[in-house]
């Protein structure tokens, strides 16, 4: 047999310690997100954002050459981040707003850019090939069920207790 507890509700004296924690958490959160984004408007009238990142002790690592399937750093696992790094340049090193990267905020910049090789296009061809036909595929797909959606008439009907 199994015996059942109802469940019951926290007292103050057990719910207190997770409410400051994630307060804390969350305070944390917002004070990250408030220096990051006074530091890259600082890091926008500053020539060499690298040495003023130095001077306030923050952490600066360089990624090397990257791309979308080879070498990618860490920070740039997310779709939002990806096309932050990709659509900064020389003429605009900096991005728009600082990235989230789990708890905490990180400031990218532009350093260098390389074409890719014939060579490493070669061995890739195949690979974005596939990426592409499976982006024009779900893209065929999303295309082909709006216009199904479009065309039903579908009723909602409520179920009453």
């Amino acid at each position: 047999s199994v015996d059942r507890k109802e469940t019951q509700p926290m007292t103050f004296a057990q719910a207190a310690p997770r409410v400051e924690q994630d307060w804390r958490a969350e305070q944390a959160s917002l004070l990250a997100q408030s220096d990051a984004e006074k530091f890259l408007k600082e890091a926008r009238q500053h020539k060499d954002w690298t040495t003023l990142a130095r001077e306030k002790n923050l952490t600066v690592e360089e990624t090397g050459f990257f791309s979308r399937f080879k070498n990618l750093p860490p920070w740039a696992n997310t779709q939002e981040n990806f096309q932050a790094a990709a659509a900064l340049s020389a003429d605009r090193p900096l991005p728009d707003k600082p990235l989230k990267v789990g708890s905490d905020r990180v400031i990218i910049g532009f350093k260098s850019y390389r074409a890719a090789s014939a060579e490493d296009f070669n061995q890739q061809k195949d690979r974005f090939t596939q990426v592409l036909r499976q982006q024009k595929n779900g893209r065929l797909l999303e295309d082909w069920t709006k216009a199904l959606q479009g065309k039903a008439k579908i009723k909602l009907y409520q179920e009453f207790n």
